[in-house]
């Protein structure tokens, strides 16, 4: 235990040493150690903000972030552009996503890949949704006339 404690706090001691966050503990939004801006590693929290990410983000509740490539994972996650994968129960994403959603509720502005969950919506897409319920603003592909299905949806 003791030497757990010292690799933490050596960590912690070094990351502003060094340029960057290899590991970030999040309480909630920005109430977090250490309080940075960028994350290059892992950030484990309840619920937390970080502008911007590389790595994988592990949240409790929920998952915030502006810019994000690798992953990202909790209840509720929450993102404008990201590369790589958003797992949760609710994957929000304001911008793009290049990579997959995997949840019950997916919903992206712009898709580059794959949505897999209960309810898939986005507005433009470039990839495939298997759900219950999907929607492609822009999916002409399978149907000329509406561009919602049940089950599968492509766009290309």
């Amino acid at each position: 235990m003791k030497k757990l404690f010292l690799i933490c706090a050596f960590v912690f001691m070094t990351t502003n040493a060094f340029g960057v966050t290899p590991v970030k503990l999040s309480l909630w939004n920005e109430i977090a150690a250490p309080h940075d801006d960028t994350l290059h590693g892992i950030e484990i929290g309840i619920g937390s903000y970080t502008p911007n990410m590389v790595g994988f983000m592990f949240d409790f509740l929920v998952g915030k972030t502006d810019n994000a490539a690798g992953i990202q994972i909790a209840m509720i996650t929450i993102a404008a552009k990201m590369a790589g994968i958003q797992c949760g129960f609710i994957n929000i994403n304001y911008d793009e996503i290049i990579g997959s959603q995997v949840g019950l509720f997916n919903n992206a502005e712009r898709v580059k890949g794959l949505q897999i969950g209960v309810f898939n919506f986005t507005d433009e897409m470039t990839g495939i949704q298997l759900g219950l319920f999907n929607y492609i603003g822009n999916g002409k592909i399978i149907t000329e006339s509406f561009p919602a299905m049940l089950i599968f949806n492509a766009n290309f």
